[in-house]
């Protein structure tokens, strides 16, 4: 219908890390502005390998916990990463194991096809964000951002018969950009498994809250926890 749809979400989270804020400035004298701190603060880092994640949005479930653990975030590109893949969907596909596996060079990082390392390299040669997906299919197969789009909505609405069309469409599109056959069928198949994750866009949200709240964790607990306690998480 040409409608512009803008969804609002009200979030405790942002309530606590303000009152903390207000708390640092009221007691300590110091006015922090979050979109200045550093982000890549070890002390946060470290509080999040130990997963001292209770009070910090989006990690404080213990299926997160122990995935944190594992990854041992050590940079902002992989809080993005494990946010966006912590869905039912993709973490039944196996991918989130691989990926922990290849950040610490127990499996080694290689490319479905070696044009898609500028692309994937962010992510150790996997596919993980529909953004992803749709610079895939544009350099692969040669599709306008707007089929991308449509590409990345028909394998997140799991629609079959629309997916199966999309498939020998992509598949005939980027043997004809010379991909050979069975790299593109394998591609579009790694491409369906992370249908049901985040953008990156989204997680990079997600991330940041996460990051800042973390951050004032490590560096103000006794702020942190008071501010907690008032708004009662």
């Amino acid at each position: 219908m040409g409608l512009f749809r803008l969804d609002v979400l009200g979030l405790k989270d942002l309530t606590v890390i303000q009152e903390t804020l207000d708390l640092i400035k009221k007691h300590r004298g110091e006015d922090i502005d979050l979109t200045r701190i550093p982000l890549d603060d070890k002390p946060t880092y470290d509080l999040l390998c130990r997963a001292d994640t209770a009070g910090v949005p989006q990690l404080e479930s213990s299926g997160m916990k122990e995935l944190l653990r594992r990854l041992k975030p050590n940079c902002f590109e992989d809080l993005i990463a494990l946010i966006a893949v912590y869905r039912p969907s993709v973490l039944a596909s196996g991918i989130v194991d691989e990926f922990i596996n290849r950040k610490h060079g127990r499996v080694a990082m290689r490319y479905p096809l070696p044009q898609l390392e500028s692309i994937l390299k962010e992510t150790y040669g996997l596919i993980l964000y529909q953004e992803q997906a749709m610079q895939i299919a544009l350099k692969l197969a040669g599709y306008t951002l707007e089929q991308a789009d449509n590409l990345c909505k028909i394998m997140k609405n799991k629609e079959s018969k629309l997916i199966v069309t999309e498939r020998l469409r992509f598949i005939k599109k980027a043997v004809r950009n010379g991909v050979p056959k069975e790299k593109a069928e394998y591609v579009f198949s790694l491409m369906g498994e992370i249908a049901g994750g985040l953008d990156k866009s989204h997680a990079t949200i997600f991330a940041l809250i996460s990051y800042r709240a973390a951050y004032l964790k490590a560096h103000y607990p006794i702020e942190c926890r008071t501010a907690l306690a008032g708004v009662g998480l």
